[in-house]
């Protein structure tokens, strides 16, 4: 039987004019989400869903310069790309939460459910989810 963590005072978010919201800290460290952590984020009927992803970024190399200097100084110039970058994969939408606790709702998903800014979600938590359902009086 799934059962809902209780968290006594209600939570709400309101998304920006970007698209992004503004993840309580408190929700970030009950699931143990850390900044650069991507979050899968797709519909389930009329709610949004943010669940953890295991994905992790790999970068390769892609230039490498070292040159020195006068008197023994040394600069190098390297470039990376990430090796197997991914926005979206079966289970949904890929977002990073960034180092404010924010994450973009993906502009597919808000056209669909109809949200903009100013709108305000109230947020949940089940299982390792984050429930974000769009509050009535934001319509």
């Amino acid at each position: 039987m799934e059962q809902t963590l209780q968290i006594k005072e209600r939570l709400f978010t309101k998304v920006d004019e970007l698209g992004r919201i503004k993840i309580p800290r408190k929700t970030l460290n009950i699931l143990n989400i850390q900044t650069g952590d991507k979050l899968y984020i797709y519909r389930s009927g009329i709610n949004i869903i943010l669940e953890k992803s295991n994905y992790k970024v790999e970068k390769e190399k892609v230039f490498e310069q070292k040159t020195i200097i006068e008197n023994g100084i040394e600069y190098c110039i390297e470039i990376t790309r990430i090796k197997n970058s991914i926005l979206s994969d079966k289970k949904g939408l890929l977002r990073a939460v960034d180092e404010l606790g924010r994450c973009v709702i993906p502009i597919e998903i808000r056209k669909e459910l109809h949200i903009s800014e100013n709108n305000i979600l109230k947020i949940y938590i089940k299982d390792d989810r984050i429930i974000l359902i769009k509050n009535r009086r934001s319509a």
